[in-house]
């Protein structure tokens, strides 16, 4: 699980990086190598990482089970939102706006709630 957790990382950095680095050359690859390696990223590394946490012991109570989780799924919102704006396909606006809420009114208030109750000693 370790190994294509990391296998998958390290090719989503180097398509990322590659189709960064050919956009900035304007090169007609660029699109391509940059939607694939976020793809990567938000479909397979994210998702596996996710479920690689939640089956560890390293979140234990169900709380931060649901925040962990909570926060993945608006990451993984954002970023096809974001490969849909920027590939100008349609969807790409309410999926966007979709995580941007769950975050702003769900996973925001969560956070701040803990970091207030580990300071007050709740």
């Amino acid at each position: 699980m370790k190994k294509l957790i990391f296998l998958s990382g390290s090719v989503s950095a180097i398509c990322i990086s590659a189709g960064f680095f050919l956009k900035v050359l304007h090169w007609p690859v660029s699109q391509t190598f940059l939607s694939m390696g976020l793809m990567i990223l938000l479909l397979v590394f994210v998702p596996l990482t996710w479920f690689y946490y939640s089956e560890s012991n390293i979140t234990r109570m169900a709380s931060e089970k649901f925040r962990f989780a909570l926060g993945m799924t608006c990451a993984i919102l954002i970023g096809i939102g974001w490969v849909l704006k920027v590939c100008h396909l349609p969807g790409g606006d309410m999926i966007l706006v979709t995580g941007g809420i769950i975050l702003s009114f769900g996973f925001i208030p969560m956070v701040i709630y803990r970091m207030y109750k580990n300071e007050v000693g709740l």
